[in-house]
């Protein structure tokens, strides 16, 4: 069993190595796209073995990365703006937000290089059931090294500092990883990349309008370009989530279930399963636009400062208790202590 175990374990290596030479090479522009569309499930063990090998990589890309990299970059940026030594805190969580930015924003450019030439992407009615039948692999890549991203990110979530929203972030990244799953396994993967690329770009913004917070939390240049990137990211946000999200997969699903001209329309287990976690999905999404709409009426209607409620630190004022003690004692009466 052992031995069974280490030749399923080494062709499956030989085929995560395979797989993300050749798909990248074609969205380098290096190779051209002619794969044969066929079926992934033939060869599903070796796609979770890609799943399993893409998660343990990334995680150790975005952690190696963030601490020798990203993290002492960030340091001498902040310490050169600020004139003083940055705590920690802000540290982590602006190389945080660096590092989400780059997967949010590099998953998207991968995302629409994979589906731009597919027949099917700009026609919803496709998705649904017709998309059961066979894809290219590159696809089969794309869709296991999405899930493996989420993956990772959920096991980083628990690792990082425990946010406001950290029940809803978990309960996001189950349900992603759920629909992932339900649509690899019935082969429902075009609706799945079209969902993908069109969630990706909304986060790229926020994350920029975090690290400018961070750059100079009290500073008008930060805080304006701060602001035009959250402006951003609510438009970006509201749009593709709140607007053409429920549109398209609506559109989709009643084309072909209800609008078609077939007589024998039966809704099975897994056209009905898929669809409770795509409006799961979408209850998620307008739960965390109505955070958005708070920090937008705090902005435009109060003329406050903006700040980012949908994940924000539950001990993100606590660093400052140590400063205010030390101005208070400056007013008053110097002890031994003091």
């Amino acid at each position: 069993m052992t031995e069974a175990f280490l030749n399923s374990w080494e062709e499956g290596l030989q085929h995560s190595w395979d797989l993300l030479v050749e798909s990248s090479l074609i969205v380098a522009g290096l190779k051209e796209n002619d794969q044969e569309p066929k079926s992934p499930h033939p060869t599903s063990h070796l796609t979770a073995w890609a799943f399993v090998t893409y998660t343990c990589a990334l995680f150790l890309i975005n952690w190696i990365v963030r601490i020798f990299v990203v993290q002492p970059t960030l340091k001498a940026i902040l310490m050169w703006w600020h004139k003083k030594e940055p705590t920690q805190a802000t540290v982590d969580k602006m190389a945080q937000s660096a590092m989400e930015a780059l997967f949010y924003g590099s998953s998207f450019v991968v995302g629409v290089i994979v589906v731009r030439d597919e027949p099917w992407i700009m026609e919803p009615r496709h998705w649904f059931y017709e998309g059961r039948t066979m894809n290219r692999e590159i696809l089969v890549w794309y869709y296991m090294t999405y899930a493996a991203r989420y993956m990772q990110g959920l096991v980083s979530v628990l690792l990082e500092h425990k946010r406001k929203d950290f029940v809803e972030m978990i309960f996001h990244h189950v349900v992603t990883l759920v629909l992932i799953l339900i649509s690899y396994n019935y082969n429902e993967m075009r609706i799945g990349a079209a969902i993908m690329v069109l969630f990706d770009p909304a986060d790229v913004p926020l994350h920029c309008a975090k690290m400018f917070k961070y750059l100079d939390k009290d500073g008008a240049w930060a805080s304006f370009w701060a602001d035009r990137c959250f402006e951003l990211f609510a438009v970006s946000f509201f749009v593709t989530r709140i607007v053409v999200y429920p549109y398209l997969i609506l559109q989709g699903f009643l084309y072909y279930y209800v609008w078609s001209m077939k007589e024998d329309i039966v809704f099975d287990p897994i056209e009905v399963s898929l669809l409770f976690w795509l409006v799961m999905l979408l209850l998620v999404n307008m739960y965390w636009f109505s955070l958005i709409a708070k920090v937008a009426y705090k902005i435009f209607i109060k003329g406050e400062p903006g700040e980012d409620i949908r994940s924000d630190d539950e001990d993100e004022a606590v660093p400052e208790k140590p400063i205010a003690r030390r101005k208070s004692g400056r007013k008053g009466k110097r002890t031994k202590r003091d």
